[in-house]
């Protein structure tokens, strides 16, 4: 599975480990190509915080998933550092903690705020696990 299968030449040839997935690694695009997902990205914080509070998790990661896969494949990276710098961790499980990273993993290189979100996540599961369980979650996330 790759970030981009349509415009290669916004695609290094090396690739990244994430969990199951192999991803290749993106480089910024010069003009981003506009999506859905630039219209409702200031409401999809409000969504994803809605459908934990209701307990549909598996819900709020699949609209996680697609709202940041489709910036990511726009190369929308300033959209997307918008939404990781004020993603409010204190409502959302360790579950959507661990997907925001992954779901990132193959833009690091791109999203300076990711390196932020690792800190900040690592402090919010500080909060309620031990550190050998945080270092195995966040193992291959960095």
């Amino acid at each position: 599975m790759s970030l981009d299968t349509t415009h290669s030449q916004n695609v290094d040839s090396r690739s990244v480990r994430g969990g199951p997935f192999t991803w290749r690694r993106v480089r910024p695009a010069t003009n981003p190509r506009p999506t859905p997902a630039m219209e409702r990205q200031p409401n999809v914080l409000s969504k994803i915080y809605d459908l934990v509070t209701s307990n549909k998790i598996d819900d709020a990661m699949d609209l996680l998933y697609d709202v940041v896969d489709e910036l990511l494949s726009a190369h929308s990276f300033p959209i997307c550092e918008r939404m990781l710098t004020n993603i409010d961790l204190g409502r959302l499980n360790a579950d959507l903690l661990i997907g925001v990273l992954s779901i990132t993993l193959p833009a690091k290189s791109v999203l300076p705020a990711r390196a932020q979100l690792l800190q900040r996540v690592e402090e919010q599961l500080a909060r309620s696990l031990p550190p050998t369980q945080i270092a195995e979650l966040l193992h291959g996330l960095r």
